[in-house]
Order: structure tokens, then sequence, then C-alpha cells
């Protein structure tokens, strides 16, 4: 019996229908989830609480929950505009090996590593699988394997593994 055209019932009967969310009903696909969820083991989960990992190998990357897939984001990228209340992609040029303090002066591919040095990101991280999607982890990081089937990417500040 369908409830909604995204939840079914769970095979418990005592269970009523009225209480049952996204997460709670389970998924067979990402589409079954939030924008800011993908289906991991049968259960809508956050993307960020995953073991994304955007912040030790860089002082301002966070993970962003974009189109059911995580990636990593520079905070210092962005800027806040009070004429449209809205936060701005701010583009720098600074090529690959030059001093930067923050990320935006890099070019949009690169970002301002520790050494304020503009670096390219994907020389620091490693995508992998794990059963979902790439997932950004640190080099540094000998519990995961790097994925053969996922790429890293840096495109406007945003790195991904696609």
């Amino acid at each position: 019996m369908i409830i909604h055209e995204y939840v079914c019932l769970p095979p418990f009967p005592s269970s009523s229908p009225a209480n049952i969310t996204k997460r709670q009903a389970g998924c067979l696909i990402d589409a079954e989830c939030e924008q800011n969820e993908w289906c991991a083991n049968n259960r809508c989960e956050l993307v960020c609480d995953s073991n994304m990992d955007c912040e030790s190998w860089s002082r301002d990357g966070y993970c962003h929950a974009q189109s059911q897939t995580g990636v990593c984001r520079f905070h210092s990228a962005l800027a806040f505009n009070p004429v449209t209340g809205e936060s701005e992609l701010r583009h720098g040029g600074k090529s690959k090996g030059t001093y930067c303090e923050k990320t935006h002066q890099c070019a949009p591919h690169l970002y301002c590593h520790t050494n304020n040095k503009c670096k390219d990101p994907c020389s620091y991280v490693k995508c992998t699988s794990s059963g979902l999607k790439g997932v950004v982890v640190s080099r540094k990081t000998q519990s995961v394997q790097a994925s053969d089937k996922y790429r890293c990417t840096v495109k406007n500040y945003v790195l991904s593994c696609i």
C-alpha cells in the first residue's frame, strides 16, 4: 500500500501511516530522499554526516550537500552581498604555487593551503566510493582505499568526486 508516491508502509503493522517520514521509511534510490540526503544501506542519510572530509586538509573547507551528493566548498571563496542577501562567489587569478591568504585569491580550480600557497586541492584528497557516490577523504586516511570509479574535480572552488 502506498501512502505517498515516495513512501511505502514499513513491515510493522502497528505503525501509523501518518507518522512515517521519508527518513524512517527507507529508500532504494537517492530520488526517494531529500536534496541534502542520499540513499545508503536502504536509509536516507544526510550527505554531510557521512565520512566526507572537507576540513582536515583545508583551513576553510566545509561539506555542502548538492543534489544528493557531497561536495567540498571553501568559506573564503564566498562573500555576503547585503543588497541581495545572498552569498556570492569571489574569483581570484593567482596561479599554483603563488602566495595567498584566502582561497578566493587563487584561480577557481585551486585553494589557499595552510602554507599560504595556491594549491590543487585534489592533490590532498582521494575519492572513494564506500558503496556510495564519490566521497572525499584526506590522502592521509589509510583505512580507506581510493576508488577507480570516481575522480577528483574542482570547478569554481567546488571540489567533488565524479
